[in-house]
């Protein structure tokens, strides 16, 4: 089924000014859009050291790189599969830097926006609206904007990827099942980097096994690109399963699991702390709640009113209203830092009323967009109402990574339904989506994640792996001042032991974690767990050289952070029984096994 280049009504507006070479607008916008954002990466990303989730995502995939054998000895990569793949990057190029890693990454993500907004101009036939409702996400479905394989594994990227390529794939012929081979080989590429997108994927099975089965006429019984794209995806699951069964894997993958779970915080009985997860975004400010009533009391009197008159929801243009007032006030309510909870809300809202009031007669492609939009919106409630990262607004900003394609499609979908409301309706989402954009990219760019403000940013490193980047001058002392001290005393793939908040020296001194944690840090673990890790530890030859961090080195401000507290830490105690401090490089302390003299 092939998707139309223009869906629905676009207001008389719209049609008496429209546009006499749309795809030339869009072809012209894309590339400067390329433009614009290749600079734009090729500066932020001079920016800034972060020593715990960044370093984390470099280390876990270089340990596999390094000869481990994938979950042997790093818990966190239970839920990365997708790290055994990383691991290629480091084969391709060993001393590929971070700069280098970060706009890799950055190249990625510009491709994902670049494939959904051509999704988005096939479905409405607006080409500036689609290249900037494509936008909001590239910045906001990522915590900070920060989607390169050096902070994280691009599972929204290559989940947007493959939603794309589903809604691509419903047309006709070759290019529609090219199109699908595609969005299955994406598809496992993002379950593989986060198995809760599992279920967008599940979804989008039964959905496309129910219509098999109760269509057997017709295109029924073809291969569409969407049956294409679910073979592929079985496919590459089933390989992999049965390649991780025969290396014993699979084994290993059974026995850190059970080491890794962790217990719930105390919030009460279950239902009570899972109520609250669930309800979290809706009632995290007063105008959230203020305007989820308002879009649901106006389209409750919208659906009302076109029942009695001439059969027509009509919902459309009011529903549409309602949530462009919805954007305006999440970004108001929450400040920019807080974006990413407030788009997640209003992802929501926006696929909930592009599922739930279709237009009457259907329209030719938006069954199968409505699916995407059901399959997505469903696997972000559930994952982020079910799994608990340390804060609710944590888990959220989890479960956000399945709405960004519910968000630009959704509204996409809306705004085709302006019928009787000339040009006012566009225009409204196109500045509250400018808006939105604008204050998202504002903070993108003035906040450096776990490092000082940007004009604080004066210093460059002289280390390979760190160069073009820029820190602040007591940051790149003392990093480069521990290299100095350490680097002549290792070689690459030695273990090393570095505690706490700091995996990224592993990747500094292309060293091996000697501990099950890469990010070694006692905050989500249980005291079993930290007890088993640690006699897994004391059961292998020990590494001559553990690194301790005084203070926590994940807050942005060295001088002010706090000093860590090792009391009642297995890990801790080891080292003082085994180890001698040998010098200290503030905020570092550099310890040499006694048998070492």
């Amino acid at each position: 089924m092939s998707l139309p280049v223009e869906i629905g009504e676009t207001g008389a507006s719209e049609r008496r000014y429209r546009m006499r070479n749309p795809r030339g607008i869009f072809l012209a916008g894309m590339v400067l859009f390329v433009m614009a954002m290749t600079v734009y990466g090729l500066d932020r990303f001079r920016f800034g050291v972060d020593f715990t989730d960044e370093g984390a995502h470099l280390v876990w995939p270089l340990r596999i790189y390094l000869g481990e054998k994938p979950f042997a000895g790093e818990l966190m990569n239970l839920v990365r599969p997708v790290e055994v793949y990383l691991a290629g990057l480091y084969r391709l190029s060993p001393e590929m830097s971070l700069y280098q890693f970060r706009l890799l990454g950055w190249g990625v993500h510009i491709a994902a926006y670049l494939l959904f907004a051509e999704m988005l101009f096939r479905l409405s036939g607006a080409p500036l609206r689609s290249l900037l409702l494509a936008a909001v996400p590239l910045f906001v479905c990522h915590m900070l904007g920060l989607a390169t394989p050096s902070y994280n594994n691009l599972s929204a990227d290559f989940l947007l990827v493959a939603l794309a390529s589903w809604g691509l794939s419903a047309r006709p012929g070759v290019g529609g099942r090219l199109w699908g081979a595609l969005g299955g080989l994406a598809m496992f590429v993002a379950t593989m980097a986060h198995p809760g997108l599992a279920l967008v994927a599940g979804a989008l099975t039964m959905y496309e096994a129910g219509r098999q089965v109760l269509n057997p006429g017709g295109s029924g019984r073809k291969l569409t690109g969407q049956g294409l794209g679910l073979l592929v995806w079985s496919a590459a699951w089933l390989a992999y399963g049965v390649s991780c069964w025969w290396d014993g894997t699979l084994e290993t993958w059974r026995e850190r699991m059970a080491m890794s779970r962790a217990p719930l915080p105390d919030h009460g009985n279950a239902g009570e702390f899972f109520g609250h997860l669930l309800l979290y975004p809706f009632s995290h400010s007063l105008g959230m709640v203020v305007g989820s009533l308002l879009l649901v009391g106006a389209g409750a009197v919208v659906i009302t009113l076109g029942r009695k008159k001439s059969g027509n929801m009509g919902g459309g243009r009011v529903m549409l209203a309602t949530g462009i007032l919805m954007l305006p006030i999440y970004v108001f309510a929450y400040g920019t830092a807080g974006l990413p909870l407030g788009f997640t809300a209003a992802g929501l809202l926006a696929g909930g009323f592009a599922c739930a009031f279709p237009r009457e007669p259907a329209e030719a492609g938006h069954e199968n967009i409505r699916a995407l939009l059901l399959a997505s919106m469903l696997a972000a409630i559930t994952y982020a109402s079910l799994t608990y990262f340390y804060t609710f607004e944590r888990s959220w900003l989890s479960g956000l990574l399945g709405l960004p394609f519910a968000f630009g499609a959704g509204l996409t979908i809306l705004a085709g339904r302006s019928k009787g409301w000339p040009g006012v309706l566009p225009i409204g989402l196109s500045v509250a989506a400018m808006l939105l954009l604008f204050c998202a990219y504002s903070e993108h760019r003035l906040a450096i994640y776990r490092d000082a403000p940007r004009p604080r940013l004066t210093a460059v490193f002289s280390l390979s792996k760190l160069r073009h980047i820029r820190s602040t001058p007591e940051r790149v002392q003392a990093i480069e001042a521990l290299h100095r001290t350490l680097a002549p005393r290792l070689r690459p793939g030695d273990a090393l032991l570095a505690f706490d908040d700091c995996p990224l020296i592993y990747y500094l001194f292309d060293a091996r974690p000697a501990y099950g944690l890469a990010w070694a840090v006692r905050r989500g673990q249980s005291e079993a767990t930290l007890g088993r890790l640690n006699d897994e530890l004391k059961a292998g030859p020990l590494p001559r050289y553990a690194i301790r961090a005084l203070i926590d080195v994940s807050e942005a401000d060295w001088a002010t952070a706090p000093r860590m507290n090792y009391n009642n830490y297995p890990l801790n105690e080891t080292v003082q029984r085994h180890y001698e401090l040998e010098q200290t490089i503030y905020p570092f302390e550099i310890w040499r096994r006694r048998d070492q003299n």
